[in-house]
């Protein structure tokens, strides 16, 4: 067996574990998808074998959800490398899919348009062995080490998949196009979530990096929340606040790093906050997921 192909089912086999935390840190069940309340440090575990009769759990609570407004899209600028930013992705397009089920929510990821027809194989899939295997043959996940193809990323899309398959309007889709001129990449990437808000099935609902998330220029830099602002004023941007702990960033080796905190309100459940006026990124709030917790690579480095 090839040492590439080795390393895959190891983070297969491993990948029995990695969709849950550790048992320590699971949470009681919720009672419903509109009335959970549980801990910012807790994630939710899929559960393909419930009761496919019983009501659709989303997740931990969110809280604050209505300064989203009605907004058509929604950008959650996040610090790669993060365990529960995906999550709370995941819950978050959960929740506004179960608001209006004659809308279909699309969850916007950050992710290579390339893997895109291995996402929605997976998504159709029972979320085997076999499933996993073929959606992490994908270059991105054997590739990337830069906090966006991590093992919170693959519990994201079993999410997704788990709340599809049991009747929650959601789909989700790739935008990034990896390389080339950096302004122009942000365009691209702009040009293909507009695209998917102009098809008018429902909210859009976009994981990114910060940086992209800004609907204001750096300097000269123009980024993907301007060019989407241009094409559609009522985008709403939100920045990500979240309290001291670790990230898997790359400042400059890619790995697990400490980081410093900027959240006041960090140790309480998830929410968004909605500033009073647009600051100088061009964000209009910020969502709050409480301390950092690194996620590392779902595919280990060679």
């Amino acid at each position: 067996m090839r040492r590439s192909s080795f390393v895959l089912c190891l983070a297969l086999f491993a990948g029995c574990r990695c969709n849950a935390p550790d048992e320590k840190e699971l949470p009681s069940a919720p009672a419903s998808a509109t009335t959970a309340a549980t801990s910012v440090a807790a994630v939710p575990r899929p559960t393909p074998s419930a009761d496919p009769t019983a009501p659709v759990e989303c997740g931990p609570d969110i809280g604050e959800l209505d300064v989203l407004g009605s907004a058509p899209v929604v950008i959650l600028g996040e610090l790669h490398g993060l365990r529960a930013a995906p999550i709370f992705a995941a819950d978050l397009a959960c929740r506004l899919a179960l608001q209006d089920t004659t809308k279909t929510v699309t969850l916007a990821l950050e992710l290579p348009t390339d893997e895109q027809p291995r996402i929605d194989a997976f998504m159709k899939s029972n979320g085997g062995y076999g499933a996993r295997h073929d959606l992490l043959a994908g270059p991105f996940w054997t590739g990337s080490q830069d906090g966006r193809s991590s093992v919170a990323r693959v519990d994201m899309l079993e999410l997704a998949r788990g709340y599809a398959q049991r009747g929650v309007p959601l789909r989700v889709a790739t935008f990034d196009v990896d390389g080339g001129v950096p302004a122009k990449r942000d365009e691209e990437m702009a040009k293909r979530v507009v695209a998917l808000a102009e098809e008018k099935k429902g909210p859009v609902v976009v994981l990114v990096g910060n940086l992209h998330a800004r609907t204001q220029p750096s300097g000269n830099q123009k980024w993907m929340g301007e060019f989407i602002r241009d094409k559609i004023p009522n985008v709403v941007s939100f920045d990500n606040r979240y309290g001291s702990g670790t990230a898997w960033v790359c400042i400059p080796g890619c790995g697990e790093h400490p980081m410093t905190g900027h959240d006041d309100d960090a140790a309480t459940k998830w929410h968004f906050e909605r500033f009073s006026t647009v600051d100088d990124k061009g964000f209009a709030g910020a969502w709050h997921i409480g301390p950092a917790k690194a996620s590392p690579p779902i595919v280990p480095k060679k």
